[in-house]
């Protein structure tokens, strides 16, 4: 009884389960759907091969078009892209890599920018693009005002992925980015789709 009660209440228990609680708070948002589209226009791409592989990083958020539909996508972009720079691309950034946990404070401020820029980027590209797939029927009301609403909400879902992250990498088990995108492949599969 002893080691049972020694493993419930040991570090990597607790890691375990903080992980899938986040896993599970990440999962409940995608059914938080966004307002202003017409889902059954959607349903009618569901063979779109484009979108289903933007499905399947987001971890199925394009089926309803949820907040989540972004995922972490956009973070990573900008993860490669100052990635690439801080080779001696652009000097200051290549210093900030050297400047151990300090530079890396400020390169993850310069990734964070861009991740807005680029979510909200990607989320207006690809509301047009679905809206134009539709010819016209996706949005309700089709105006810039909802589009602009849309890729906010978006860009807000991907910025909501990348804090459940860092919740991750920080309390539970992993890198929590890496975490999230494994969960969101995973549960494309049929028997993992059974059980969430």
């Amino acid at each position: 009884m002893n080691k049972i009660q020694e493993f419930v209440k040991s570090p990597i228990t607790k890691r375990i389960s903080f992980t899938i609680m986040i896993l599970i708070i990440y999962r409940a948002l995608f059914f938080v759907t966004i307002p202003g589209v017409n889902s059954a226009a959607l349903a009618k791409l569901s063979n779109n091969s484009s979108l289903t592989m933007l499905s399947m990083f987001s971890g199925g958020g394009f089926e309803n078009f949820s907040i989540m539909s972004l995922g972490v996508t956009a973070y990573i972009t900008a993860q490669i892209i100052v990635q690439l720079l801080q080779a001696d691309v652009i000097p200051t950034l290549t210093q900030w890599s050297k400047e151990g946990q300090t530079g890396r404070k400020k390169l993850d401020k310069v990734t964070r920018s861009l991740t807005l820029v680029l979510g909200l980027v990607q989320a207006t590209g690809i509301t047009l693009g679905i809206n134009t797939l539709t010819n016209g029927k996706f949005m309700i009301e089709n105006n810039p005002f909802t589009i602009i609403v849309i890729a906010m909400l978006m860009t807000a879902g991907s910025f909501i992925a990348m804090w459940l992250g860092d919740l991750i990498t920080e309390n539970g088990l992993g890198n929590g980015i890496s975490v999230i995108i494994t969960a969101g492949i995973l549960v494309r599969f049929e028997t993992v789709k059974y059980f969430v």
